[in-house]
């Protein structure tokens, strides 16, 4: 799981860089900048719950119980 957040994060960095070079795409840039963000945060937390031998199952019901 965190190996497809990991080339998401790749691909968002991509966009983010193709829109940078552009003219006129501030929103375009400041949005994938705010998703980016947020994948890179969830994959320091799968990253996290691999290295405490967690599974996501027990991630979710420790957040939402």
């Amino acid at each position: 799981m965190a190996f497809i957040e990991f080339f998401i994060a790749a691909l968002l960095g991509i966009i983010i860089l193709n829109a940078s070079k552009g003219k006129n795409l501030t929103l375009s840039l400041h949005l994938n900048m705010v998703i980016l963000l947020i994948v890179l945060m969830k994959l320091v937390y799968l990253l996290y719950l691999a290295y405490q031998d967690k599974t996501v199952c027990e991630a979710t019901k420790n957040l939402y119980c």
